[in-house]
């Protein structure tokens, strides 16, 4: 399975979850959860992020392995970006 993406644009963070129907896109902003979104691949979770924020969105990288709680994990790193 794919790993977790995770990208900044301004004050927000941007998540991309796999899960074995597809791909959740969660956005977290400085006071917290935003939104989500369902996607049949990360490219088109992607493609509604940058659709969203435009170019600001990015660079993509791996969520830490040891990240077991992803919706806390998102929020700090919202609340982190102020």
């Amino acid at each position: 399975m794919s790993k977790t993406l995770m990208a900044r644009a301004g004050q927000f963070v941007w998540l991309i979850e796999p899960d074995k129907h597809g791909f959740f896109l969660f956005q977290f902003g400085p006071d917290g959860f935003v939104g989500d979104t369902w996607h049949p691949n990360s490219e088109e979770a992607q493609a509604q992020a940058a659709f969203a924020m435009g170019s600001i969105v990015g660079p993509w990288r791996p969520v830490p392995n040891d990240v077991s709680d992803l919706q806390a994990f998102g929020k700090a790193q919202a609340k982190n970006s102020n």
